[in-house]
């Protein structure tokens, strides 16, 4: 945290600012997390994790006057009334994965010291935490759990993770909640890596970083064939960050945060650039709806949402990142725009259809604006959104399905579900007259983001 100017709050942070708004939280009754965290200070604000170094030059990261763990212990002197859990650091891979010549990983040990520290101050009642990079919680590239002796260790409550996970791998910008709720079980992490050239290679599941149920309930070998201090099921996980921006195909890179000046900022592979609502508000959906079935998930922090008042942030000139709220990761107004399926289920149950008998699970978009202005039949109001939202509907006994164009739903089938035709074949072609075949279109462009056009 920078007390001088950080530009994640676009002013002075200090002291007795943070314990004012801990108050304010307390008196709510929200559990709260002390997160702590050090921006690197150059001109193309590259991520701490790069930070990295040499076993003693990572020693002495820790240990120098002004040093990590004197920015750490004062935080921790500062909250340690005021919060349920505290977190000792956050995505300090390039240290993290630093090993001497003795095979260890100077980083886990210092944390440990650090966390025995924080835990002295603290007291039994605030949870201490590391909170891990997805890519670093598990293990190293070369095959050792350089993290398992920290995560074993009496001072660490629970196990951090910031959950930033590659979810899907589409190309296709209708990226359906089915495809992301899949994507937790398979895909890259879980069944597969990508190496440098792009191929997909098969991934044990000893080191499928996305499987973190096999993780958790079992024991974990390194490389020289000892047994790491993990124990299966030892410990709880929490997510310790968790979320999407609102950018094109989000779930297939959730850890690209958008941001021109940033060296490690972009978009997601295959992505467009172009603002999307709708698949941060699906992705954070489906993300809670898989894990909080999870056992070994404990608790999930979404990221994020700005402390700052909206909508004077990010709309008044005052701020340094006004500018990325729209593609970032902040939720502060993107959720309070209603879904296309709750209007059409408003409009259902008005008219007296029992919401059972409706099927809206393939409608995801966000309605910026819908305008009723003279009295008119909900057939007629639900035909004004199909016009800009593409959508048919489909009946069938007492069931009432409104379908997405373009969301294609697979069947298998095979020989013996068809009836054959009296040549032996399955299929008849047939050929269409040159008059009924289709040769001219009108086209109605709308771009939800700026005004209505025809083309």
């Amino acid at each position: 945290m920078d007390e001088d100017n950080n530009p994640r709050y676009g002013g002075s942070v200090n002291d007795a600012s943070i314990i004012r708004y801990l108050e304010e939280l307390k008196q709510r009754n929200l559990k709260i997390m002390f997160y702590p965290m050090f921006f690197i200070d150059a001109s193309d604000k590259p991520w701490r994790g790069h930070l990295t170094g040499t076993s003693a030059s990572i020693i002495n990261f820790f240990n120098k006057n002004e040093g990590y763990n004197n920015f750490i212990l004062h935080y921790a002197m500062l909250v340690k009334d005021h919060v349920d859990a505290f977190v000792i650091g956050s995505e300090l891979i390039g240290l993290t994965k630093v090993k001497d010549e003795a095979n260890n990983f100077p980083a886990a040990t210092e944390l440990i010291n650090l966390a025995k520290l924080v835990k002295e101050i603290v007291g039994n009642n605030v949870s201490v935490t590391y909170a891990a990079d997805w890519s670093e919680y598990h293990h190293t590239t070369d095959g050792w759990y350089n993290l398992d002796k920290l995560w074993a260790c009496q001072y660490i409550d629970f196990v951090g993770i910031d959950s930033y996970f590659p979810v899907t791998r589409s190309i296709s910008s209708n990226i359906s909640s089915e495809e992301i709720l899949d994507g937790w079980q398979s895909g890259e992490g879980f069944d597969y890596y990508t190496d440098s050239n792009n191929e997909k290679q098969p991934l044990e599941q000893k080191y499928a970083w996305k499987n973190l149920k096999y993780w958790w309930e079992n024991t974990h070998t390194n490389p020289d064939g000892l047994a790491t201090e993990w124990q299966p099921r030892m410990k709880k996980i929490w997510f310790t960050e968790f979320g999407f921006p609102s950018i094109d195909k989000a779930t297939n890179q959730p850890n690209v945060f958008f941001d021109p000046l940033c060296r490690d900022g972009g978009v997601p592979q295959y992505s467009s650039g172009e603002i999307d609502f709708s698949i941060q508000r699906k992705a954070i959906r489906a993300f809670i709806e898989y894990w909080q079935t999870q056992e070994y998930i404990e608790q999930m922090f979404l990221w994020t949402w700005d402390a700052r008042p909206y909508p004077a942030w990010p709309h008044m000139n005052i701020w340094r990142d006004q500018n990325l709220w729209d593609k970032g990761h902040w939720v502060n107004n993107k959720f309070g725009s209603c879904s296309l399926a709750a209007i059409i289920l408003e409009l259902s149950d008005r008219c007296g259809i029992k919401l059972e008998n409706i099927d809206v699970s393939s409608l995801d978009e966000s309605v910026e604006g819908l305008i009723l202005d003279k009295t008119i039949s909900v057939i007629d109001a639900i035909h004004s959104l199909r016009i800009p939202y593409f959508f048919d509907i489909i009946t069938s006994s007492n069931q009432i399905r409104f379908v997405k164009r373009g969301h294609n739903i697979v069947y298998q089938a095979n020989s013996n579900m068809m009836i054959k035709m009296p040549d032996n074949s399955y299929f008849q072609q047939k050929l269409i007259s040159q008059s009924n075949i289709l040769s001219k279109i009108e086209l109605n462009f709308i771009d939800h983001c700026n005004e209505y056009n025809n083309s």
